[in-house]
């Protein structure tokens, strides 16, 4: 039977180690210990935060933690401060740690679960709090952050969940983690918001680390009434930082939706800002196969979905100073120079970025998808990535590598399939500093809107495919040259793809006679 432990508050913050309440210790567990069957709950309201470990301050050796359940508090934190980080380790208003706070040798973290409370500060870490290195191995983890609920005042909430932990060193590897950011409904004319930071693995991924195969669920906005609510979701499948020859995990990330009931001026706006695996990284680092979906919007509720395949440059954004400012109590996380300088580079190597799936949320919703990174340099080579546009009511810009090729890199061969609204499409990348592209597809069906292409180019195996149009105008080349469909101005050339020129692509800077039947798949 599980042992249970009411976490109590102390004269400062309160520590809960191995199913014993006392100050922090020097409490172990190695040479083969287990660690039990927990539970945990947390006080609500309370003045001071609280900690947990799940099993013990220290593992090391071949022990192994238990499957542990934590319940955090209400209301905990909002006052002032929401969560403080210091680098090399962090703390919230309720932290809690799966296994322990650091995890050595041959330790396994026990498959933990966590739930945060209601309108409070949560830092849940998986297993270890600190750092996982040598040969550790991350358990598998399910982690809740905890809902914000505001109705006629204004009120915010925040969740940082890390599937495994801080720092992960060595050969250590994350486990396979289910991360889930907490909702937020706010009612009437209140003002509020929440935020939720997930990394699937650890902050930073360094020496031969490996990152679990992890699944993250942005946090969902309800609305109702004539204020503002807002929800930011940063979500970054395996680190927030990846350096020396860490590997990154396949990853599946879902982006928050939102919905928006409004009798006047009032609206909601979901961001969700996802990567792949990371949003820096250093050396020759690999990246992961991973999979990013959109969130959906509705009514009055507006879904902006910002994804990278692999890894998006907060700095390159404008966003180096993230978090960005955030109305209510402050939200520290770390200064990522600061992360990036504990990793020790001997030599700059290209990474080797991984082939990647993204689709556009629907409804009232923005995408913006970038197959592999902010930027491709130093003669990296693009993943073969698959982009999607999102369906009615959608605007979709997608690109399949990098927002800047430079310094020799190459696209990856990519597929970019329009979505239902009118789309800009870039093969490639918007600009070519120096570099070359890849053999893209563009992929066309009925009811696509008005896309526009924005760097067709035959010579590089660029291909358009019109397969699944209906109509004998797309049965083959010859029938479209006689279809009266292609037009040529300035711009380029358009090709009418459905009736009442209501569906169409433009192939900027192109012009017909310059395109052999070999650019087209019918």
């Amino acid at each position: 039977m599980a042992a249970k432990r009411r976490i109590k508050e102390m004269s400062g913050e309160s520590y809960v180690l191995n199913d014993e309440s006392s100050t922090q210790g020097d409490e172990e567990l190695s040479d083969g210990m287990y660690g039990g069957r927990d539970r945990f709950y947390g006080s609500s309201s309370g003045e001071y935060g609280y900690t947990a470990f799940g099993d013990a301050q220290f593992m090391g050796s071949s022990s192994r933690g238990g499957n542990d359940i934590f319940y955090g508090g209400n209301d905990m934190g909002m006052g002032g401060l929401i969560v403080t980080t210091d680098f090399g380790g962090f703390s919230g208003a309720v932290t809690f740690a799966g296994d322990a706070e650091e995890m050595v040798e041959g330790a396994r973290g026990g498959d933990d679960t966590m739930y945060g409370g209601i309108n409070s500060a949560n830092l849940f870490v998986g297993d270890a709090l600190n750092s996982m290195d040598d040969y550790t191995r991350g358990g598998d983890d399910t982690l809740y952050g905890g809902a914000m609920v505001g109705d006629d005042g204004d009120g915010y909430g925040a969740n940082i969940l890390a599937g495994d932990t801080y720092e992960m060193f060595g050969n250590a590897r994350g486990g396979s983690d289910k991360l889930y950011g907490g909702s937020a409904s706010i009612g009437n004319d209140g003002y509020g918001g929440a935020m939720n930071l997930l990394t699937g693995d650890a902050f930073l991924l360094g020496d031969a680390s490996v990152g679990g195969r992890d699944d993250l669920y942005g946090g969902d906005l309800a609305f109702t009434g004539n204020g503002t609510a807002f929800m930011v979701n940063l979500m970054a499948g395996d680190g927030y930082a990846l350096g020396d020859s860490a590997r990154g995990g396949n990853d599946d990330l879902q982006g928050g939706s939102v919905r928006a009931d409004s009798s006047g001026d009032g609206y909601a706006i979901n961001l969700n800002l996802m990567s792949g695996d990371a949003f820096a990284y250093e050396g020759g680092v690999a990246f992961g196969n991973d999979k990013l979906k959109g969130g959906d919007g509705d009514g009055d509720g507006y879904a902006l979905n910002l994804m990278f395949g692999d890894v998006a440059s907060l700095e390159a954004l404008g966003l180096g100073d993230f978090p960005f400012p955030f109305p209510g109590p402050s939200l520290t996380v770390f200064e990522l120079s600061d992360t990036m300088d504990t990793l020790s580079i001997s030599s700059p190597m290209p990474a080797v970025f991984g082939d990647d799936v993204l689709s556009g949320g629907d409804g009232q919703a923005l995408n913006m998808m970038i197959g592999d990174a902010t930027e491709l340099g130093w003669d990296e080579v693009g993943g073969d990535d698959r982009l999607v546009g999102g369906g009615n009511g959608t605007m979709n810009m997608m690109v399949g590598d990098a927002l800047y090729i430079s310094d020799g890199a190459t696209g990856g061969d990519d597929t970019l399939v329009s979505g239902r609204g009118d789309d800009q499409m870039w093969g490639d990348a918007m600009q070519y500093l120096d570099g070359a592209g890849g053999a893209d597809t563009f992929v066309f069906r009925d009811n696509n809107g008005n896309d526009t292409i924005h760097d067709f180019r035959e010579e590089d195996g660029d291909r358009i495919d019109l397969s699944a149009l209906t109509g004998s105008a797309f049965n083959s080349y010859q029938a479209l040259v006689n279809s009266g469909r292609v037009e040529e101005d300035y711009d380029g050339t358009w090709i009418d793809l459905g009736s009442l020129g209501d569906d169409s692509v433009l192939l900027v800077g192109v012009y017909f006679d310059e395109l052999s039947s070999s650019a087209f798949i019918f």
